[in-house]
């Protein structure tokens, strides 16, 4: 199960990659976050500042994703609604 999403308000692509309930979310990187299960396991990735990131892709990789958005509260509760 792999989803793709994108937040046009917070400029975030992200990756679901695992359907598991998220624990907590790790910057790696000044842009990337990667999200966790309790167990540890790899649940998704975050890229912050997208258009900066993809530059002239954004368009593209904006097009391939699902189109729905997950709600992202600091208890991480998923709630998906479309963009």
């Amino acid at each position: 199960m792999s989803e793709t999403w994108y937040d046009k308000e917070a400029d975030v692509i992200g990756i679901q990659l695992k359907n598991k309930r998220h624990w907590k979310g790790v910057e790696i990187s000044k842009h990337v976050i990667v999200d966790l299960a309790k167990d540890g396991e790899i649940v998704g990735i975050e890229i912050l500042g997208a258009k900066e990131a993809f530059k002239k892709d954004t368009p593209l990789i904006v097009s391939k994703s699902s189109g729905t958005l997950t709600t992202r509260t600091a208890s991480r509760t998923k709630k998906p609604y479309n963009l």
